[in-house]
């Protein structure tokens, strides 16, 4: 037991030295790492590429670090005799490769990979996607260290299993749609 607190005692002063250090080294620079926190709002349709059934528009958010973000997501259909509604909370992973442009502007670009749950409201029904995986590329503008747009010209969603109350269950098909997503980006 001793060893287990002696070791749990060295390894609390060893990080927290690290991190102190670390501290104090950014503090010394006088410099901000700009988008070591980005806040984002995500919107566009959703376009059925294969099976889906309807075309969606979705808004959602996302914040987090500079490459891992976690959002909620939220779309909304009309098919001819019911509208559904849906809610997505997934985490993305984002892998920017950045060029300045000028003097205060940056260009990013990079894939993305997002995926999460879908759980959706149509006719009274409630539906589950069970799993949602989304890849595409993504392009960002920054007109300054703090604010930039983003678009993902190639997006595409990808749904596998589907759970579904009040109908037929578990259904495994897969379906595809063709996202055009637009954003506003904030880093600090």
């Amino acid at each position: 037991m001793k060893k287990i607190i002696f070791t749990c005692a060295a390894l609390f002063v060893l990080f927290g030295s690290y991190a102190y250090a670390a501290e104090a080294e950014k503090e010394q620079k006088d410099e901000r790492d700009p988008g070591s926190s980005i806040f984002q709002v995500v919107f566009g349709p959703m376009r059925d590429a294969k099976d889906w059934g309807s075309n969606e528009f979705a808004l959602g958010l996302t914040m987090g670090g500079k490459y891992f973000r976690f959002g909620l997501g939220y779309s909304h259909a009309s098919v001819a005799t019911a509208s559904m509604n849906s809610f997505k909370p997934y985490l993305l992973i984002d892998i920017p490769f950045s060029f300045d442009i000028g003097q205060k502007s940056s260009l990013a670009i990079g894939p993305i990979i997002d995926f999460g749950p879908s759980f959706g409201f149509v006719a009274g029904q409630k539906v589950i996607d069970v799993m949602q995986l989304g890849f595409g590329l993504d392009v960002k503008f920054y007109f300054n260290d703090s604010l930039g747009v983003s678009l993902a010209p190639v997006h595409f969603t990808n749904s596998f299993a589907t759970y579904t109350t009040g109908g037929p269950g578990l259904i495994k098909k897969h379906r595809m749609t063709y996202d055009l997503l637009f954003s506003f980006l904030l880093r600090w």
